[in-house]
């Protein structure tokens, strides 16, 4: 189960703003965001330098994920493309389009 849920933190601890449908003591992985709620536009596009909602929802995922590799897991299986990663997405394009 992913929820998002607004608490406030006094006295040491978190406090959920609404009901929460948690067995008593049951553990939880949490994320936490200080993230202001509206974004900031530039002033040369007028739009947000960063989508929140998306943020919020790559970092639901990677929460809900079973198993997040290290970066040098990464590193190692990106290493094998045998071209730059911009021609192998442009490949792939071109193999489905």
């Amino acid at each position: 189960m992913i929820e998002r849920v607004e608490a406030i933190y006094e006295s040491g601890v978190l406090r959920p703003m609404r009901a929460l449908s948690l067995a008593e003591s049951q553990r939880v992985h949490t994320i936490i965001s200080d993230l202001p709620r509206e974004p900031a536009a530039t002033p040369r596009t007028g739009f947000a330098k960063i989508d929140l909602e998306f943020l919020a929802q790559c970092q639901a995922e990677v929460a809900a994920m079973e198993y997040v590799p290290t970066l040098e897991e990464v590193h190692r299986i990106m290493s094998k493309i045998p071209d730059s990663m911009s021609d192998a997405i442009v490949a792939e394009r071109d193999e489905t389009g």
